[in-house]
């Protein structure tokens, strides 16, 4: 099931998560790492988008191997980049990157998370306001 996170800022949507790859290893005390985070911004590219998947993928064989049958690869603020959102689509409901099978999410349990932001028009106040704090 594709699973897409929308909401505000600073909600809580990266913690939901990482609580939520806690509950899925099942043992508080481990140590092991199943999710991997990809903070998107407008620079990401198709090509880093695909060696993400590829090294979540061996995150996902390595966790399979000790018994943990869930990693999650998560695309934090995935509308800020063009190519991360085009591919969300295929990523998330094909399973492919440019058509080539995505097998850790069959063979090694690895689920695939974005996360959108809501796109606000500024008015010209507080885009100057911005600008004058260095931010525009």
């Amino acid at each position: 099931i594709p699973v897409a996170m929308f909401g505000e800022t600073g909600i809580g949507k990266t913690a939901l998560l990482s609580y939520y790859s806690k509950l899925l290893i099942g043992r508080p005390d481990s140590s092991a790492i199943n999710l991997k985070i990809i903070h998107v911004d407008g620079g990401v590219t198709a090509k880093d988008i695909t060696n993400h998947i590829e090294h979540a993928s061996c995150l996902a064989r390595k966790n399979w191997s000790r018994g943990i049958c869930s990693t999650i690869l998560f695309f934090d603020e995935c509308n800020t980049s063009h190519d991360a959102l085009w591919l969300a689509q295929e990523i998330m409901c094909d399973q492919t990157c440019y058509g080539n099978n995505i097998d850790a999410v069959d063979k090694y349990g690895m689920k695939i998370v974005i996360a959108c932001n809501p796109y606000r028009l500024h008015s010209p106040e507080l885009i100057a306001r911005l600008e004058n704090a260095g931010l525009g």
